[in-house]
Parts: structure tokens; sequence; C-alpha cells
């Protein structure tokens, strides 16, 4: 696969009331990449999307996808929020809800078409929610609606793939379900960058891993930058979160 760069951050800093969230992030995402991104709470993992998107207007900082500003090329991008920013008390159904990632590839006069609606029957049928096709999206539990936040971002067909914990408050069958899915995007050449937390899983799901607090702490192939060093700058030496990395630390290396 000829590698290109999909994502290019230059410097981003982004202040919330002149606290800096995000301190001068630089890196770059080849096409192709399955990447990871961990950090404590309060870390700034979910601005640093939020921020590449555009959602959050960053302080300084230069943001390129495809060697392009965003607004140029968003229609190839794909953005699944966390569970919790949304309001699922919305009148939609779940057909719908998932239709919905049709919209901006739509023609001019914004029909959803034959095709459309069939490619909204297969994705649910994927995901395990053709049942629930017909349900209010509020009478889902937490991994049906991860599952339709899924749905929703594979019908827009994009190239890359931007996810804020996806398996967050989720069953292992629906992580397991998820991951098959995204693991399938990357095979087919598609990037995807993922917001993460379970540490145990890092190695089994990434190829390259972005480690973060405030600054970038680490940036590179798993196995060069998932390591104990980069882990207590990360998250410490207190809490639950260092007794994990440094037990799996302590793993790797016996």
């Amino acid at each position: 696969m000829h590698k290109e760069t999909v994502l290019k951050v230059h410097q981003l800093t982004v202040n919330y009331d002149k606290i800096s969230v995000l301190w001068d992030i630089s890196f770059s995402v080849m096409n192709g990449e399955l990447v990871g991104i961990i950090g404590p709470n309060g870390a700034g993992k979910s601005t640093l999307l939020t921020s590449i998107l555009g959602i959050t207007k960053p302080l300084s900082g230069k943001i390129l996808f495809f060697e392009t500003p965003f607004e140029k090329v968003k229609r190839r991008i794909a953005y699944v929020p966390q569970r919790r920013s949304i309001d699922w008390d919305f009148p939609i159904t779940v057909f719908d809800a998932v239709l919905m990632g049709r919209y901006s590839s739509l023609g001019l006069f914004k029909w959803y078409g034959k095709r459309d609606r069939e490619k909204t029957i297969e994705t649910l049928k994927i995901l395990g929610l053709d049942h629930l096709a017909n349900r209010q999206i509020s009478q889902l539990s937490g991994g049906q609606q991860q599952r339709l936040f899924v749905a929703r971002a594979l019908m827009q067909e994009a190239d890359f793939y931007i996810l804020d914990e996806p398996f967050a408050g989720v069953d292992m069958g629906t992580e397991k379900l998820i991951m098959d899915i995204l693991k399938k995007l990357k095979e087919e050449g598609k990037t995807l960058l993922i917001v993460h937390h379970d540490l145990n899983t890092v190695e089994s799901y990434f190829d390259s891993l972005l480690i973060l607090n405030t600054s970038l702490i680490a940036y590179g192939a798993v196995k060069d930058v998932f390591i104990k060093e980069n882990l207590i700058q990360a998250f410490g030496q207190k809490g639950t979160l260092f007794v994990e990395a440094l037990k799996l630390s302590n793993e790797k290396s016996k």
C-alpha cells in the first residue's frame, strides 16, 4: 500500500479560560493505520479530536487532512463522539439515525434513495441491530447505542474514522464485534484514530499509539512507546491506571 499522510497536526495548542488543555502537539498519521490515543482523565484526549475536527477552536496550530484543510475533505472523515454527548431522547428511530449517516453524500435535493435504504439495512445487520430498526434510540442499551454510532459512521463510507472511546460501557461481545469491524476497515486501507481507555488491549488493538497528558508524551509504534517510562510520565505513580500499566510493563519484561 502506498503510504500517504492522512492527518498532520503541527504545534496544536488549546486553552480553556487561559488554562492549557493541549500544549504544542505535533504528530502525523499515515493511511492504513489503526492508531490509539491513551492518557489519564483530563489529559485532553477528546479535546484533541474535537480540535482537529474544528469543533473546538484551538489557540494556535495547523491541521491538515490529506494535505488539505478539514472543510475541503470532511466528507472523507467519519467521527464517532462519546455516547454521553448525544441527546438520546431525540424522537428518531434506529433506522433513521443510521440512514442519516448518508446525508453528506446525497445529491442536490438531499433525498434518500433506494440504495441508501438498502445500505442502512445491510449495515444494521452487520452491527446486529436490524431487529431494532423501528425502536426509538432511547430504548437501546448502552452497547446497542454504541453499535448505532458505529453503524452511522460506516454509512459515510469514509477514508478516515475518528472514534472517541467506542468501547466505553459496552459488553465484551459488543467490543469484539466493533473491533472486528474496525480491523476490517483497516484491511480495506482505511485509517482509524481511536481514544481508548483499556490498557490491557492496547497491544492487540493498535499499530501505533499516542500517549497524551496535556502535552505529547510519546507517539510511535506500540512496541516502541508502550513502555514503563512513558506510562509513568502520563499517568503518574499513583492510582489504579498506573498500577495496571506497571503490571502490564512488568509482564512484558519477563
